[in-house]
């Protein structure tokens, strides 16, 4: 064997294990929330959100029967590390806004209904349940999510 051909064959094997490697840790990353349950704190009630205010819901187990998050005008919700549930887990309306940050949002109806200028940021999350969206109203997918 030749130097040239040996050299070429020793570059299509660098570029195989290369490859097989980039593929194994693409196979290693998970999607949707990674979350431990146990360490969440419950909120019993509601949360509400009026005009240019911000809630951060950081580490919560909030679970209600009807609508968990309501959110109107400017106000931004921040969700992370944490599970919602609902009837109806978010409620949007005006220019609000709602950041998604590895958690879990699972609706019986809707994960979310939106109307108006309102936006919902998402990622690395587990997102359950339909979508109902009025007007200018936009989901954006930042990915790493699981969508069900």
């Amino acid at each position: 064997m030749t130097n040239r051909m040996s050299a070429r064959v020793l570059a299509s094997l660098l570029t195989l294990a290369c490859s097989d490697a980039v593929g194994v840790a693409a196979q290693g990353e998970k999607k949707g929330a990674q979350i431990d349950e146990t360490k969440l704190v419950k909120r019993p009630r509601k949360v509400e959100c009026i005009g240019n205010t911000t809630v951060s819901l950081v580490g919560v187990s909030l679970r209600l029967q009807d609508v968990a998050i309501e959110a109107t005008g400017g106000c931004k919700v921040v969700i992370r590390n944490s599970h919602v549930s609902g009837s109806i887990a978010i409620q949007l309306v005006g220019p609000a806004e709602v950041t998604i940050e590895n958690s879990i949002v699972e609706g019986q109806t809707n994960w979310i209904e939106m109307s108006g200028d309102t936006t919902a940021t998402v990622k690395s999350s587990t997102i359950r349940g339909g979508t109902e969206k009025v007007g200018n109203a936009t989901v954006k997918d930042l990915g790493d999510n699981v969508w069900k």
